[in-house]
């Protein structure tokens, strides 16, 4: 039986990052990361101490990574992940790109989904190309339900790599 990606290109997972990328990891300069919080485990939304508190589902839920981001400025014509997973929300009712992919926006428009391969086990690599070569803004959006524990981004040789600007609003 041929495989659907074989029908059609945008079912096929891009995982030809390529030499020329080089890797950064998320937590340093000029990379900001929101809505998370770094510990050694991998990312969570909140202290364990204080999950554990609240209740069972909160207590399991916190390492999701849901609501989490990362922010940085680039011209790089193509970008790149590479993500480590401790746990991976495999869900009958959820597709996997929702639960264990990584969203990429430019300029706060929606430019693709890094999107995992149906055997993952824990993590992957996805690379996207961009339109045009020109400075955008990057965000990307973390899985909803995947237990994040690190992520790299992959930018081409040479690219730039600046802070994006701070969000209008502040924390409430």
């Amino acid at each position: 039986m041929c495989s659907i990606d074989k029908l059609d290109k945008n079912f096929a997972v891009r995982s030809d990052i390529g030499e020329e990328l080089i890797f950064y990891n998320c937590l340093e300069t000029p990379f900001r990361v929101y809505g998370l919080i770094a510990t050694e485990q991998g990312f969570i939304r909140m202290p364990e101490d204080i999950a554990k508190t609240v209740n069972e589902n909160v207590s399991v839920l916190f390492r999701s990574t849901a609501g989490g981001r990362v922010r940085f400025c680039t011209d790089s014509p193509r970008i790149a992940i590479r993500s480590k997973m401790a746990n991976i929300g495999r869900m009958p009712h959820f597709a996997l790109t929702g639960t264990a992919g990584f969203d990429l926006y430019g300029d706060g428009r929606f430019l693709g989904t890094f999107v995992p391969p149906f055997d993952i086990q824990d993590g992957y690599e996805s690379v996207i190309a961009l339109p045009g070569i020109r400075v955008r803004e990057i965000t990307i959006h973390f899985p909803l339900y995947s237990d994040v524990i690190s992520l790299e981004i992959g930018l081409c040789t040479g690219a730039s790599l600046l802070p994006a600007s701070e969000y209008r609003t502040g924390s409430p």
